[in-house]
């Protein structure tokens, strides 16, 4: 036993010391934990001379919210200009990529591009507005127009029209580029609202039609940065006028008693009905039964409660956008909402700093549209006056074809010789045609 006890002895004593299996995770993680101290000293020793990009990526933020040129001309000092708009998206600066780099995932953007720049000719050659492919098309099937240029299209009128169009204004004949305004960036990018569309859509209707000034397009991390600058902005309008955002959740009355009703009924007619546990159905009906002080639950029971309306439009409630509409076509002289208009594009101008507006974008430029004197009435009265009478607005268009009938000429029975000479004359205005 004494010479079997020594020959085991000997073996442990040749063998290696097994070492615990935690004990060697403990080691690797020291040993990772070395290397990663060691790779962190290196990285400030090369860091303590920075770069000139380095400084440059962080000052560049800086002078563009200073307004200042954040190009080569405030690095090198040689006088070079601000990126051109032909700058491609590869090039632009670390702040136009960031944004790129945040942009949402699941925004919808533009399938078509927006401009197109065709053109649409007077009978004198005078160019009348710029517009898509698809109106040039339009007037050439009907043959109202004759295509001067293929490419990019130009289309003459045969006939002359009744207004001018935008003949007085360089901005809706100028070229405007496929891509965002603020970077530049030509891939993705959907339009914007200068004025957000929940004030534009209550608008007179001469500031929304042909007027697409306040329309511009932008990238998707551009839209989201404006957006939240333009939540902000309606925030303030809010307290001003008295119609704070939250109110929205005020715009209907909630029923809680009838919600319950009707959503344990659906609960009990649905197609997982049958897998109820029976304490769980037994509840369910008799909420039911006690919204309807019944005693027996039938199937009509439980039809009327899957038809309950659990809410209703809350009375005298108004939205922010109306409330603010309102109260700007009420102020006298009818400056308050051409102020509106150009205080929203000066907040887009602060908050954005776009570098590639389209030509002539201006601020000061027009705010609403001349040509539609009738339509301004007609809109007015749809959002400052909802509580005039249905009468009044019956006489109105009574009066309003009375009119058309008066300009037309249809003012009685006319005789033989009158009819005929009117038929010729509309024979030959065809024909002028």
């Amino acid at each position: 036993q004494q010479q079997q006890q020594q020959q085991k002895r000997r073996q442990e004593d040749q063998q290696p010391e097994q070492v615990p299996q935690g004990a060697r995770q403990r080691e690797r993680g020291q040993l990772r934990h070395q290397q990663h101290q060691a790779r962190a000293v290196e990285q400030s020793d090369t860091a303590a001379a920075p770069r000139a990009d380095v400084l440059f990526s962080v000052l560049l933020p800086l002078l563009d919210k200073l307004g200042k040129p954040s190009d080569g001309a405030s690095r090198s000092g040689s006088g070079a200009a601000l990126p051109s708009p032909d700058t491609p998206p590869s090039r632009l600066t670390p702040m136009g990529q960031r944004r790129r780099a945040a942009k949402p995932p699941n925004m919808p953007t533009r399938k078509t591009e927006l401009y197109e720049n065709c053109r649409l000719l007077a009978p004198d050659g005078a160019t009348l507005c710029t517009c898509g492919r698809k109106k040039i098309q339009w007037y050439i099937e009907r043959g109202l127009a004759e295509l001067v240029c293929s490419e990019p299209p130009c289309a003459r009128l045969i006939f002359e029209p009744r207004g001018r169009g935008n003949a007085d204004d360089e901005y809706y004949l100028a070229d405007k580029l496929n891509r965002c305004c603020v970077c530049g960036f030509a891939g993705d990018y959907l339009r914007h609202s200068v004025v957000p569309h929940c004030y534009r859509s209550l608008f007179p209707q001469c500031m929304k039609s042909h007027m697409s000034h306040d329309v511009l397009l932008l990238c998707q991390a551009c839209q989201q940065v404006c957006g939240r600058a333009d939540q902000a902005r309606m925030a303030q309008l809010g307290e001003r006028y008295g119609a704070p955002l939250e109110a929205a959740s005020k715009k209907f009355e909630l029923d809680y008693a009838a919600g319950g009703a009707k959503s344990a009924a659906r609960a009990l007619t649905g197609p997982r009905a049958g897998s109820l546990p029976p304490d769980r159905r037994a509840a369910l009906e008799a909420t039911v039964l006690s919204h309807f002080a019944a005693d027996v639950l039938s199937a009509e029971l439980l039809a009327r409660a899957c038809a309950l309306q659990d809410k209703a439009p809350a009375p005298g409630w108004r939205s922010h956008a109306h409330v603010v509409v309102s109260a700007l076509l009420a102020e006298p002289g009818g400056r308050g909402i051409e102020d509106f208009v150009r205080g929203w594009r000066a907040h887009f101008l602060e908050a954005m700093r776009p570098r590639f507006l389209p030509p002539h974008w201006s601020i000061d430029s027009r705010v609403a549209n001349s040509a539609a004197p009738q339509a301004e009435g007609r809109q007015e009265s749809q959002v400052v006056g909802p509580q005039k009478s249905q009468a009044e607005g019956h006489q109105g268009s009574q009066a309003d074809r009375q009119q058309d009938l008066q300009a037309e000429g249809q003012q009685g029975p006319l005789a033989e010789g009158q009819q005929e000479s009117q038929a010729e004359g509309q024979q030959g205005s065809q024909a002028d045609r």
